[in-house]
């Protein structure tokens, strides 16, 4: 039982993270638009992969393909946002050269 209860913990975990990164300004729009915009597309596309009237298999199809909306969401948005925090640390240092004068 307790492994049920550890995937869950993982699982809303796994939510969180990805609803941090969704409201986070350093992870790029564009990503979240484009999750956004292929999770609708998913569920209102009009052929499932397993159909719906299968009970249990026809849902569980869909769970699965937005869970891995959400773990693409996360790996990318983590990568972008690591990116733009690098590049806003380069952007501090001032490269420069000098002389000396007598």
């Amino acid at each position: 039982m307790s492994s049920e209860g550890s995937l869950l913990r993982d699982f809303i975990g796994f939510f969180r993270t990805g609803w941090r990164l969704f409201r986070d300004p350093a992870v790029p729009l564009w990503v979240k638009l484009l999750i956004v915009a292929l999770a609708l597309l998913y569920v209102f596309f009009p052929v499932d992969l397993i159909p719906d009237p299968i009970l249990g298999l026809g849902q569980a199809d869909d769970l699965v393909v937005l869970l891995a909306l959400l773990k693409l969401f996360v790996e990318l948005g983590s990568r972008l946002k690591a990116g733009s925090r690098q590049e806003a640390e380069s952007e501090e240092v001032v490269d420069g050269s000098y002389r000396i004068l007598d």
